[in-house]
């Protein structure tokens, strides 16, 4: 066999592989992602249904107890605490430790791993604590692709791959992301690099699991879709909003990093903190109860035409801080939950906020906020988790905004600078080069 023969058999053979793996892991993906919203709806009927929600996003009727929701709040907070003692590398977001066992344990994640953040995730989520379902299904699809790994006998190597595809496709199948998932898979690794062998793989396995999640939940932009044309006469307001991200994406990761080492010093036993962190979080909710959640319901609110209108300018520029501070406590704490959605939300809120400063001051420029809440989104975690292109792109999926992405790129690059090399996922390396 000739040396081109032999070059179009690997090639043939490798993506035969890794094509059928892909497929493998999307089912996965999709499979969870199904349990996870299925559950987390369930548990949210229960629990919040006990003070008279009758939808979501949830706004706490007048006449619901404060204390009977504080007391859901750490319960689901103790919950979590005590479901992690069965697998402390499910607290918290749960991606820095899928992150780090792709980099130094070559893949390998405990069988008890993925049931774990599953359900422990689920019930803080449902009980409406501050935090992301991103998380919570990147490192349960990865447990479970780790396993199946290791079932079908393939190699560290291989495995490894397989967990790392399954973050971003994880991530992706969510927030019906197909493409933005299969970049964040080869991004969310590193602050300045990428996993290149991953997208192939990545890309097939977003579309299995986005097909299989959108079969029953719809396929439809979870934002819907955003028409307005693009104004360039605006593109120098979007560089301010930038810096203005930017430094938010700062307090955030700051935030919240400062908090889980906080929570990490004390002497306060590790199944009891999370229930001290929703407590907490609850109280935050009782003064604004647009934290509740993992953001998504209320970003969806902020998007609309009347999002200002129904909460207001002043209350809208203190609400990417009290999102802040209660998902710090949620997930800082150690409760099994994300940090990705709120992000999200911070950063529409943020931009919101701007916007409609913008439309007060320049009203011959700037007649509607909606388009800088856009920005907003991918501009604070692009930077905050260092993930400036596949945020972008699935912001740009989440709500069909294609003809805003010259001002989304710039904002987000300006923010990325301002924030500096601190992530929010601390155990993302620098690069592939870097130990």
């Amino acid at each position: 066999m000739g040396a081109g023969a032999r070059t179009r058999t690997w090639w043939q053979t490798y993506f035969a592989k890794w094509f059928l793996l892909g497929v493998l892991v999307g089912a996965i993906s999709g499979g969870t992602a199904l349990a996870l919203y299925y559950l987390m709806a369930a548990i949210r009927a229960i629990s919040l249904g006990v003070l008279g929600f009758s939808r979501y996003p949830p706004s706490l009727p007048h006449d619901a107890s404060a204390l009977a929701f504080l007391a859901i709040a750490a319960l689901a907070g103790l919950s979590s605490g005590l479901l992690t003692e069965l697998a402390p590398e499910a607290r918290g977001s749960g991606i820095d430790n899928t992150i780090m066992s792709y980099h130094w344990a070559e893949g390998a994640i405990r069988k008890i791993v993925a049931p774990v953040k599953l359900v422990a995730s689920a019930i803080v989520m449902g009980a409406g604590l501050s935090a992301g379902d991103e998380g919570p299904i990147a490192q349960t699809t990865a447990g479970f692709a780790s396993w199946i790994s290791d079932a079908l006998g393939l190699r560290k190597e291989d495995r490894r791959k397989l967990v790392g595809i399954a973050i971003g496709t994880g991530i992706g199948t969510i927030f019906k992301t197909p493409i933005g998932g299969a970049f964040l898979a080869s991004e969310i690794l590193y602050r300045r690099d990428f996993e290149y062998e991953l997208i192939f793989p990545a890309f097939v396995a977003s579309a299995v699991g986005y097909s299989i999640f959108g079969a029953v939940t719809g396929y439809g932009p979870i934002f819907g879709f955003y028409t307005a044309p693009f104004d360039p006469s605006r593109l120098p307001l979007y560089v301010l909003l930038g810096v203005l991200c930017g430094a938010v994406a700062i307090v955030y990761l700051r935030t919240y990093n400062a908090t889980e080492d906080a929570f990490a010093r004390s002497r306060i036993p590790r199944w009891l903190r999370p229930a001290i962190g929703g407590l907490a979080a609850g109280a935050v909710a009782l003064a604004f109860p647009e934290v509740m959640g993992t953001g998504t319901s209320w970003t969806a609110v902020l998007l609309s035409p009347t999002g200002v209108a129904s909460l207001g300018l002043v209350a809208l520029a203190f609400l990417p801080f009290a999102k802040i501070a209660a998902t710090s406590l949620t997930v800082g704490s150690g409760g099994s939950g994300g940090v990705f959605a709120p992000g999200l939300f911070i950063g529409a809120a943020t931009g919101l906020a701007f916007g409609e400063l913008m439309k007060l001051l320049l009203p011959s420029i700037v007649s509607s906020p909606v388009p800088f809440a856009i920005v907003g989104m991918l501009a604070v975690f692009g930077a905050a988790g260092k993930l400036p292109i596949s945020v972008t792109v699935m912001v740009v999926e989440m709500t069909g905004s294609l003809q805003l992405l010259p001002a989304e790129l710039l904002a987000v690059t300006v923010a990325y600078i301002i924030s500096g090399p601190a992530s929010i996922y601390r155990s993302q390396r620098t690069s592939r080069s870097s130990g």
